[in-house]
């Protein structure tokens, strides 16, 4: 019940799950991303940071409980849910061994999360990014990353998705997708 305090008065949909998770062996962990709040773009019936949404949960294998989370873009009105955790990598970093955790999004950022600290050991821009901290209104704004109106799918939206990772040159490949959009919220859900 702690996310529910996060959510306001009215029943909402929560955040789903539809991306791959991940497993960290070593940690006994397992990733999982957890989608956008609903209703997107109209969001008045759901202040604060409607936890939980938009996040990784680590949550112990043997026993489902949560371990800890990782929410980039909290009470979010542009439907930029997480869209891949994953791959786990390690890195050698000044003669220290790091595991690392990719994060990507729909708000085309990649990050690097060190998973002994779970701090984000940085953050890469991996398109254009306008208004992304502009309200919707009724007006309309134009927004980028923006909405794609669900085509190819379930990967309508997908800015930056890790496709391959390499041990020996030490990359990980993603696949970018840019989308612009003139986005506007209605004055009520429906």
């Amino acid at each position: 019940m702690i996310a529910a305090k996060t959510w306001g008065q009215r029943p909402t949909i929560r955040g789903s799950i539809w991306t791959p998770l991940a497993l960290d062996v070593k940690r006994e962990l397992v990733f999982v991303p957890i989608g956008n709040p609903i209703p997107s773009v109209y969001d008045d019936d759901r202040p604060g940071h409607n936890l939980y949404t938009n996040s990784v949960l680590a949550l112990h294998v043997r026993t489902g409980k949560l371990a800890w989370y990782y929410q980039p873009n909290p009470h979010d009105q542009r439907d930029c849910d997480l869209t891949q955790v994953g791959p786990i990598f390690h890195l050698s970093n000044n003669g220290r061994q790091q595991d690392l955790l990719a994060i990507s999004g729909k708000d085309g950022i990649v990050r690097a999360m060190d998973l002994d600290t779970q701090k984000i050991l940085y953050e890469i821009l991996a398109t254009t990014q306008e208004n992304v901290d502009v309200h919707i209104t009724p007006a309309g704004v134009h927004t980028c990353p923006g909405f794609s109106a669900g085509r190819n799918g379930m990967a309508h939206r997908m800015t930056a998705k890790p496709t391959a990772h390499s041990a020996d040159s030490r990359l990980v490949q993603y696949r970018i997708q840019r989308h612009r959009s003139a986005s506007r919220r209605s004055e009520q859900t429906e």
